[in-house]
Order: C-alpha cells, then structure tokens, then sequence
C-alpha cells in the first residue's frame, strides 16, 4: 500500500524497508521500486531492504495418504 511520506525526515538515517511478495507480485513489484525511489531521494545514510518470499509456505498440507508434512 502506497502512502505520502513526504512528511518523513529520513536524510542520514538508517531506514529500512520491510515488504512481501503478494499476488499480483508485478503490483507489489512495482510498488516496491516506486517505494526505494521515493526513500532514495531522501537520502537516507542506509537504506535496508528485507523482502519476504514464501509463496509455497504451506506447511499444513499433507503430501499424502500416510506421508510427512512438508
């Protein structure tokens, strides 16, 4: 979700930026670099980037009759 940061004083701050991939990923892909340019040309000291990606993560389902769960 994109929101206005123009309000945020990020120049010479650590920030980072935490996100997940999430059906549509082209939406959240673009988004996210829409995202890194806005923070960027804040100019922050370091910018941290941590992208979760687990489409497949469903460990509740069984792979089998009788076999282990994933």
């Amino acid at each position: 979700l994109l929101c206005d940061a123009s309000h945020l004083r990020v120049e010479g701050e650590d920030v980072a930026l935490l996100t997940t991939s999430r059906p549509p990923v082209s939406d959240g892909v673009l988004e996210l670099l829409l995202s890194l340019d806005a923070l960027r040309a804040r100019r922050p000291r370091r910018l941290t980037l941590a992208l979760a990606y687990a489409p497949y993560a469903r460990s509740d389902r069984p792979s089998g009759p009788g076999g282990p769960t994933p």
